[in-house]
Protein backbone atom coordinates (compact mmCIF):
# COMPACT_ATOMS: atom_id res chain seq x y z
CA UNK A 1 0.00 0.00 0.00
CA UNK A 2 0.95 3.62 -0.42
CA UNK A 3 0.28 6.16 2.33
CA UNK A 4 0.40 9.88 1.54
CA UNK A 5 0.65 12.16 4.59
CA UNK A 6 0.02 15.79 3.70
CA UNK A 7 -1.19 19.11 5.03
CA UNK A 8 -4.37 20.34 3.35
CA UNK A 9 -3.28 22.31 0.27
CA UNK A 10 -0.03 20.37 -0.22
CA UNK A 11 -1.13 18.42 -3.28
CA UNK A 12 -1.95 15.05 -1.73
CA UNK A 13 -4.79 14.57 -4.21
CA UNK A 14 -2.45 15.45 -7.07
CA UNK A 15 -0.01 12.74 -5.96
CA UNK A 16 -2.75 10.11 -5.71
CA UNK A 17 -4.09 11.09 -9.14
CA UNK A 18 -0.60 10.80 -10.62
CA UNK A 19 0.10 7.40 -9.07
CA UNK A 20 -3.14 6.04 -10.47
CA UNK A 21 -3.30 7.75 -13.84
CA UNK A 22 0.30 7.51 -15.04
CA UNK A 23 1.44 4.08 -13.87
CA UNK A 24 1.05 0.61 -15.32
CA UNK A 25 0.03 -0.98 -12.03
CA UNK A 26 -3.07 1.16 -11.41
CA UNK A 27 -6.28 1.90 -13.25
CA UNK A 28 -6.32 5.52 -14.46
CA UNK A 29 -8.81 7.87 -12.90
CA UNK A 30 -11.25 8.82 -15.64
CA UNK A 31 -12.85 12.14 -14.80
CA UNK A 32 -13.69 15.26 -16.73
CA UNK A 33 -11.89 18.47 -15.83
CA UNK A 34 -9.45 16.74 -13.47
CA UNK A 35 -7.91 20.11 -12.70
CA UNK A 36 -10.66 22.31 -11.36
CA UNK A 37 -10.64 25.99 -12.26
CA UNK A 38 -9.01 26.89 -8.91
CA UNK A 39 -6.06 24.56 -9.62
CA UNK A 40 -7.25 21.85 -7.25
CA UNK A 41 -7.71 18.11 -7.82
CA UNK A 42 -10.87 17.79 -5.78
CA UNK A 43 -13.04 16.43 -8.60
CA UNK A 44 -12.35 12.77 -7.89
CA UNK A 45 -13.10 10.64 -4.85
CA UNK A 46 -9.94 9.60 -3.06
CA UNK A 47 -9.56 5.88 -2.37
CA UNK A 48 -9.29 6.23 1.40
CA UNK A 49 -9.07 9.68 2.91
CA UNK A 50 -8.13 9.96 6.60
CA UNK A 51 -9.23 13.32 7.96
CA UNK A 52 -10.66 14.84 11.12
CA UNK A 53 -14.22 13.51 10.82
CA UNK A 54 -13.39 9.90 9.99
CA UNK A 55 -14.13 7.35 12.70
CA UNK A 56 -11.75 4.78 14.12
CA UNK A 57 -14.13 2.02 13.04
CA UNK A 58 -13.94 3.23 9.44
CA UNK A 59 -10.15 3.11 9.62
CA UNK A 60 -10.14 -0.41 11.01
CA UNK A 61 -12.68 -1.61 8.44
CA UNK A 62 -10.64 -0.23 5.58
CA UNK A 63 -7.40 -1.88 6.61
CA UNK A 64 -9.16 -5.17 7.25
CA UNK A 65 -10.70 -5.22 3.77
CA UNK A 66 -8.27 -3.15 1.68
CA UNK A 67 -6.44 -4.21 -1.44
CA UNK A 68 -2.66 -4.64 -1.12
CA UNK A 69 -2.09 -1.85 -3.66
CA UNK A 70 -4.48 0.65 -2.09
CA UNK A 71 -3.56 4.31 -1.72
CA UNK A 72 -4.44 6.26 1.41
CA UNK A 73 -4.34 10.03 1.82
CA UNK A 74 -3.87 11.19 5.40
CA UNK A 75 -4.32 14.83 6.39
CA UNK A 76 -2.26 16.25 9.25
CA UNK A 77 -2.68 17.94 11.64
CA UNK A 78 -6.40 18.04 12.40
CA UNK A 79 -8.71 19.03 15.22
CA UNK A 80 -8.54 15.42 16.42
CA UNK A 81 -4.87 14.56 16.15
CA UNK A 82 -1.37 15.78 15.50
CA UNK A 83 0.85 14.04 12.97
CA UNK A 84 2.64 11.92 15.54
CA UNK A 85 -0.68 10.75 16.99
CA UNK A 86 -2.26 9.68 13.71
CA UNK A 87 1.00 8.11 12.53
CA UNK A 88 1.30 6.05 15.73
CA UNK A 89 -2.31 4.97 15.38
CA UNK A 90 -1.98 3.87 11.74
CA UNK A 91 1.52 2.40 11.66
CA UNK A 92 0.51 -0.97 13.20
CA UNK A 93 -1.60 -1.52 10.06
CA UNK A 94 1.35 -0.87 7.74
CA UNK A 95 3.59 -3.62 6.35
CA UNK A 96 7.27 -3.59 5.51
CA UNK A 97 6.33 -3.43 1.83
CA UNK A 98 4.24 -0.27 2.25
CA UNK A 99 5.50 3.04 0.95
CA UNK A 100 5.05 6.21 3.03
CA UNK A 101 5.17 9.67 1.45
CA UNK A 102 5.28 12.78 3.64
CA UNK A 103 4.63 16.17 2.06
CA UNK A 104 5.80 19.05 4.23
CA UNK A 105 6.78 22.72 4.24
CA UNK A 106 10.58 23.13 4.31
CA UNK A 107 10.39 26.77 5.50
CA UNK A 108 8.08 29.45 6.82
CA UNK A 109 7.80 30.84 3.27
CA UNK A 110 6.69 27.44 1.97
CA UNK A 111 4.12 27.31 4.76
CA UNK A 112 2.87 30.79 3.86
CA UNK A 113 2.51 29.72 0.24
CA UNK A 114 0.45 26.75 1.37
CA UNK A 115 -1.80 29.00 3.43
CA UNK A 116 -2.70 30.74 0.18
CA UNK A 117 -3.34 27.35 -1.44
CA UNK A 118 -5.67 26.54 1.46
CA UNK A 119 -7.46 29.87 1.16
CA UNK A 120 -8.11 29.72 -2.57
CA UNK A 121 -8.73 25.98 -2.98
CA UNK A 122 -10.33 24.91 0.31
CA UNK A 123 -11.76 27.98 2.02
CA UNK A 124 -12.93 29.71 -1.18
CA UNK A 125 -12.60 27.09 -3.91
CA UNK A 126 -14.77 24.14 -4.92
CA UNK A 127 -14.94 22.86 -1.34
CA UNK A 128 -16.04 26.25 0.05
CA UNK A 129 -15.10 25.24 3.59
CA UNK A 130 -14.90 28.88 4.59
CA UNK A 131 -12.46 30.67 6.87
CA UNK A 132 -13.19 28.22 9.68
CA UNK A 133 -10.23 26.18 8.42
CA UNK A 134 -7.98 28.95 9.74
CA UNK A 135 -9.86 30.31 12.72
CA UNK A 136 -12.50 27.95 14.11
CA UNK A 137 -10.40 26.17 16.75
CA UNK A 138 -9.12 29.31 18.42
CA UNK A 139 -10.17 30.75 21.77
CA UNK A 140 -10.87 34.29 20.62
CA UNK A 141 -11.86 35.34 24.14
CA UNK A 142 -8.12 35.61 24.77
CA UNK A 143 -8.17 38.45 22.26
CA UNK A 144 -11.35 40.03 23.57
CA UNK A 145 -13.28 38.57 26.53
CA UNK A 146 -16.52 39.72 24.90
CA UNK A 147 -15.97 37.50 21.86
CA UNK A 148 -17.18 33.91 21.67
CA UNK A 149 -16.32 33.22 18.01
CA UNK A 150 -13.89 34.62 15.46
CA UNK A 151 -16.68 36.04 13.29
CA UNK A 152 -17.21 38.74 15.92
CA UNK A 153 -13.74 40.12 15.25
CA UNK A 154 -13.34 43.16 13.04
CA UNK A 155 -11.25 42.71 9.91
CA UNK A 156 -8.25 44.55 11.31
CA UNK A 157 -8.36 42.43 14.47
CA UNK A 158 -8.55 39.19 12.53
CA UNK A 159 -5.63 40.21 10.31
CA UNK A 160 -3.41 41.26 13.21
CA UNK A 161 -4.30 38.22 15.30
CA UNK A 162 -3.57 35.80 12.47
CA UNK A 163 -0.28 37.55 11.64
CA UNK A 164 0.82 36.87 15.22
CA UNK A 165 -0.60 33.36 15.35
CA UNK A 166 0.33 31.58 12.13
CA UNK A 167 4.15 31.33 12.55
CA UNK A 168 3.55 28.99 15.50
CA UNK A 169 0.56 27.30 13.85
CA UNK A 170 2.64 26.09 10.88
CA UNK A 171 5.53 24.71 12.96
CA UNK A 172 4.18 21.17 12.64
CA UNK A 173 4.14 21.50 8.85
CA UNK A 174 7.84 22.34 8.94
CA UNK A 175 8.95 19.91 11.64
CA UNK A 176 6.97 16.92 10.36
CA UNK A 177 9.97 15.06 8.80
CA UNK A 178 11.22 14.63 12.36
CA UNK A 179 7.94 13.09 13.49
CA UNK A 180 7.67 9.93 11.39
CA UNK A 181 10.08 7.32 10.07
CA UNK A 182 10.76 5.43 6.84
CA UNK A 183 9.08 8.06 4.69
CA UNK A 184 9.99 9.75 1.45
CA UNK A 185 9.88 13.42 2.50
CA UNK A 186 8.80 15.76 -0.28
CA UNK A 187 8.73 19.57 0.06
CA UNK A 188 5.47 21.09 -1.15
CA UNK A 189 7.50 23.55 -3.21
CA UNK A 190 9.21 20.70 -5.08
CA UNK A 191 5.84 19.49 -6.31
CA UNK A 192 4.88 23.03 -7.28
CA UNK A 193 8.09 24.21 -8.96
CA UNK A 194 9.71 20.96 -10.13
CA UNK A 195 6.54 19.04 -10.86
CA UNK A 196 7.61 16.46 -13.42
CA UNK A 197 10.84 15.44 -11.69
CA UNK A 198 9.20 15.28 -8.27
CA UNK A 199 6.20 13.24 -9.38
CA UNK A 200 8.53 10.90 -11.28
CA UNK A 201 10.62 10.53 -8.11
CA UNK A 202 7.51 9.57 -6.15
CA UNK A 203 6.47 7.01 -8.77
CA UNK A 204 9.94 5.45 -8.68
CA UNK A 205 9.96 5.36 -4.86
CA UNK A 206 6.64 3.52 -4.92
CA UNK A 207 8.20 0.95 -7.28
CA UNK A 208 5.60 1.66 -9.94
CA UNK A 209 6.06 1.84 -13.70
CA UNK A 210 5.58 5.22 -15.32
CA UNK A 211 4.01 4.12 -18.60
CA UNK A 212 2.36 7.34 -19.81
CA UNK A 213 3.66 10.77 -20.73
CA UNK A 214 3.19 13.12 -17.81
CA UNK A 215 4.42 16.30 -19.50
CA UNK A 216 1.06 17.67 -20.64
CA UNK A 217 -0.53 17.09 -17.26
CA UNK A 218 2.36 18.80 -15.43
CA UNK A 219 2.12 21.83 -17.72
CA UNK A 220 -1.64 22.16 -17.33
CA UNK A 221 -1.50 21.60 -13.58
CA UNK A 222 1.38 24.06 -13.12
CA UNK A 223 -0.35 26.78 -15.11
CA UNK A 224 -3.45 26.35 -12.96
CA UNK A 225 -1.41 27.24 -9.85
CA UNK A 226 0.01 30.48 -11.27
CA UNK A 227 -2.64 32.84 -9.92
CA UNK A 228 -1.71 31.81 -6.37
CA UNK A 229 2.04 31.96 -7.05
CA UNK A 230 1.58 35.44 -8.54
CA UNK A 231 -0.23 36.63 -5.42
CA UNK A 232 2.53 35.14 -3.28
CA UNK A 233 5.25 36.86 -5.35
CA UNK A 234 3.41 40.16 -5.02
CA UNK A 235 3.91 40.01 -1.25
CA UNK A 236 7.69 40.22 -1.70
CA UNK A 237 7.25 43.26 -3.92
CA UNK A 238 4.96 44.95 -1.40
CA UNK A 239 7.24 44.34 1.59
CA UNK A 240 10.40 45.43 -0.27
CA UNK A 241 8.95 48.63 -1.69
CA UNK A 242 7.17 49.52 1.55
CA UNK A 243 10.28 49.24 3.71
CA UNK A 244 12.29 51.16 1.11
CA UNK A 245 9.51 53.77 0.75
CA UNK A 246 9.36 53.22 -3.01
CA UNK A 247 6.03 53.51 -4.74
CA UNK A 248 4.15 50.48 -5.98
CA UNK A 249 0.42 49.83 -6.01
CA UNK A 250 -1.92 46.89 -6.22
CA UNK A 251 -5.62 46.32 -6.62
CA UNK A 252 -7.41 45.59 -3.36
CA UNK A 253 -8.74 42.37 -4.91
CA UNK A 254 -5.17 41.11 -5.46
CA UNK A 255 -4.67 40.36 -1.76
CA UNK A 256 -6.81 38.14 0.42
CA UNK A 257 -6.80 38.61 4.19
CA UNK A 258 -4.28 35.76 4.53
CA UNK A 259 -1.89 37.63 2.23
CA UNK A 260 -2.41 40.82 4.21
CA UNK A 261 -1.56 38.95 7.43
CA UNK A 262 1.60 37.59 5.80
CA UNK A 263 2.66 41.12 4.85
CA UNK A 264 2.00 42.28 8.40
CA UNK A 265 4.03 39.43 9.89
CA UNK A 266 6.94 39.94 7.48
CA UNK A 267 7.09 43.63 8.31
CA UNK A 268 7.08 42.73 12.00
CA UNK A 269 10.04 40.36 11.55
CA UNK A 270 11.87 43.24 9.85
CA UNK A 271 11.25 45.46 12.86
CA UNK A 272 8.08 47.31 11.88
CA UNK A 273 4.59 47.28 13.32
CA UNK A 274 1.59 48.58 11.39
CA UNK A 275 -0.62 51.07 13.20
CA UNK A 276 -3.49 48.75 12.45
CA UNK A 277 -6.23 49.72 14.91
CA UNK A 278 -9.36 50.25 12.82
CA UNK A 279 -7.52 49.46 9.58
CA UNK A 280 -10.25 47.26 8.14
CA UNK A 281 -9.35 48.25 4.58
CA UNK A 282 -5.72 47.38 3.88
CA UNK A 283 -3.72 49.99 1.91
CA UNK A 284 -3.34 49.51 -1.85
CA UNK A 285 -0.01 51.25 -2.29
CA UNK A 286 3.36 51.06 -0.56
CA UNK A 287 3.65 54.76 0.33
CA UNK A 288 0.39 54.68 2.29
CA UNK A 289 1.46 51.47 3.99
CA UNK A 290 4.86 52.97 4.83
CA UNK A 291 3.12 55.94 6.50
CA UNK A 292 1.46 53.49 8.88
CA UNK A 293 4.67 51.83 10.01
CA UNK A 294 6.26 52.26 13.40
CA UNK A 295 9.80 51.06 14.04
CA UNK A 296 9.86 48.53 16.86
Amino acid sequence: MIHIFFVGGMFGSTVEYTLKSFTKEHTPIKIDNAIYRDGSMHTFEKEFHVYADITQNEIVDFFMDSKPDAITTIVYPSRRWKLQEIYNYLVPYFTSADRIILIYAPSIRSAELNMLMQYHKIAKGKWKKGMDIFFSDQNVSKWNPNYVEWKQMQTWELREWFSLYYPTWVNEWIDSPNQIHNALCIPNTDILFDTKNTLSKIIEYCQLTNDKCIDEFCLEWGNAQNYIVNEFDLLDTIVKNTTENNYTSWDENQLCIISEAIVQNRLRTMGYEIRCHGLDRFPTDSITLFSLLEKI
